[in-house]
């Protein structure tokens, strides 16, 4: 309730009113900074590995020069491509601003088709940010899917299980209408919930470039006040509980910045008292929200379904063989694992291990084909791109082929017979029974 006097200049002809007056809330707009990766689909593999390097090399000299700057980075795969093609210096300096907590990297190695990948595949995904956790200090605190739609219920449960409690998406609503049908941008921040109770802080956005459609390409603080208000109409309701929304992600894929934005937050909080621009990795957004909301958010179970999935059907002929893989690199390495374990002086092949994995994740990963596809099916970049995509499936195939085949014969060198016997590894950790195909020679 607001009481409001009303008078003429000579302070006469006073007039009172009493009216409800709300106060507007105190937000703070948690800014992170991001530039989307597509492994392909703008431009060759390749290509994009390099504009994707250039821009850490650029993140390194922004972070240093303005010191409250934070960036995301859309996946490991990106630093797996610059660390072996950057000096070391850069390493110690990507190392030094990732442990001053200004650079984030996605735990996930990069946007996958979930409901594609196996289980193993889940985990395996986790693992090259594993390592750079453990060798360059990154952050290994909060994984996003960004462009997806929609995302396999196995997410929470093999994430908390990794130790990361945070999960972002940024949903491309193109065949994928997530938002028409529960508006989880609306429904965010929340725990999401596994089949196993294990839970995840999520957060689903409308799209991965809001700094744009916000503020502007180079942001202006003047675009500010009406492209804040529309954002936040979907959070002034009296239902949400936090002060705090999430602005994710500056532009589209693989397209370089100029990193103008660096003194948007300073420029926009020198002239406005609110709502507040905080510049921030994911995981500083949600660390703001579980400690001061965490037990005022809904609970939710399930997922809504697999979109983006029939895209491997572009590719059927190597979908199949991805799938068969899926399984066969398993039994690749329990058998690689077992001969290495019966024999001391043997080593397990981790190399080889590790190229399977990084293809296998990497077909799994959302693009498939250039842009150009649907109206340019035999455009030289669209055969290419293709071509490709194909390639891992068929190298995961090729060296899980050579996994085996070493390894049957080091298991076979363990087992006394006499004569021609045929030697079958089960790898799975129970007895079976099944039909097994061998071919052999004519006349045998």
């Amino acid at each position: 309730m607001a009481h409001i006097e009303l008078a003429d200049k000579a302070g006469k002809n006073r007039q009172t009113f009493t009216a409800d007056f709300t106060p507007k809330r105190k937000w703070k707009v948690f800014y992170a900074p991001h530039m989307h990766l597509d492994i392909g689909f703008t431009d060759y593999q390749a290509k994009v590995a390099e504009v994707q390097a250039r821009q850490v090399d650029k993140v390194l000299e922004v972070t240093q020069a303005h010191p409250d700057f934070r960036f995301n980075i859309d996946g490991s795969w990106i630093l797996e491509q610059w660390l072996p093609t950057r000096r070391g210096e850069l390493a110690r300096k990507l190392s030094e601003q990732a442990r001053a907590g200004k650079i984030g990297v996605d735990a996930y190695y990069a946007s996958f088709l979930t409901e594609a990948l196996s289980l193993e595949e889940l985990y395996r995904g986790l693992y090259f940010s594993k390592r750079l956790e453990t060798e360059y200090g990154l952050p290994f605190e909060v994984a996003n899917i960004t462009d997806v739609p929609s995302y396999s219920w196995s997410i929470p449960s093999t994430l908390a299980a990794s130790g990361i409690r945070y999960f972002v998406a940024g949903g491309n609503q193109t065949r994928g209408p997530l938002l028409v049908h529960g508006r989880w941008n609306r429904q965010s921040p929340f725990w999401w919930e596994g089949p196993d109770g294990a839970r995840v802080l999520a957060w689903y956005s409308y799209h991965y470039h809001q700094l744009r459609a916000v503020f502007g390409l180079p942001p202006a603080v003047e675009a500010g006040p009406g492209g804040l208000s529309l954002f936040l109409q979907a959070f002034e309701r009296g239902d949400y509980a936090p002060d705090a929304v999430l602005l994710y992600g500056t532009e589209v894929e693989n397209v370089p910045l100029d990193f103008e934005d660096a003194t948007l937050a300073t420029r926009w909080n020198a002239q406005y008292a609110y709502p507040q621009i905080v510049n921030c990795r994911f995981s500083d957004f949600f660390r703001y929200i579980e400690e001061r909301f965490g037990n005022k958010l809904q609970v939710v179970r399930g997922d809504s379904g697999a979109y983006w999935e029939d895209g491997v059907g572009t590719i059927a002929s190597s979908t199949s063989v991805y799938r068969t893989s899926q399984s066969r690199a398993l039994a690749a390495d329990a058998l690689s694992a077992l001969t290495s374990g019966l024999n001391q002086t043997f080593r397990f092949p981790l190399e080889l291990s590790r190229n399977i994995w990084r293809n296998l994740l990497t077909y799994g990963e959302n693009t498939i084909t250039a842009f150009r596809g649907p109206r340019q099916p035999e455009h030289d970049e669209m055969v290419g791109q293709l071509e490709v995509k194909k390639g891992r499936a068929t190298e995961a195939a090729k060296d899980i082929d050579e996994l085996m085949r070493r390894g049957m014969s080091q298991l076979a060198d363990r087992i006394a017979t006499q004569g021609e016997k045929l030697v079958v590894f089960n790898p799975l950790s129970w007895r079976r029974s099944g039909l097994v195909r061998f071919q052999v020679d004519i006349g045998t």
